[in-house]
């Protein structure tokens, strides 16, 4: 995982976790996913670091001295309830007057 940081430690990207990247992509990753250079980098790697690797994933995180530190967890959102579909149920012969004005008409 890569992290971008500035000079206060607030963290504005991270690269999430990659199995051909284990150690985060090449530096100029930052660049391009952000616009800016001139963010810190700060490396972990996905498994030998997997337990601040997974804090960085669901806390809110910065970095001091070059090391992270993990805050307060992210609060996942709720998700919005899925609308109850209407049905209407017509019953043999309203169908049957449905099909036939469709049919001549």
């Amino acid at each position: 995982m890569l992290i971008a940081y500035d000079d206060a430690g607030t963290v504005f990207w991270n690269s999430g976790t990659n199995t051909a990247y284990p150690e985060g992509p090449p530096d100029e990753a930052v660049v391009l996913s952000v616009g800016r250079d001139d963010l810190s980098i700060l490396r972990l790697h996905d498994t030998d670091d997997a337990e601040l690797v997974q804090a960085a994933l669901t806390h809110d995180v910065t970095v001091r001295d070059g090391k992270l530190v993990i805050g307060e967890p992210i609060a996942a959102p709720s998700p919005e309830p899925e609308p109850v579909p209407t049905v209407e149920y017509v019953t043999r012969d309203e169908f049957n007057e449905l099909l036939t004005m469709f049919l001549e008409g």
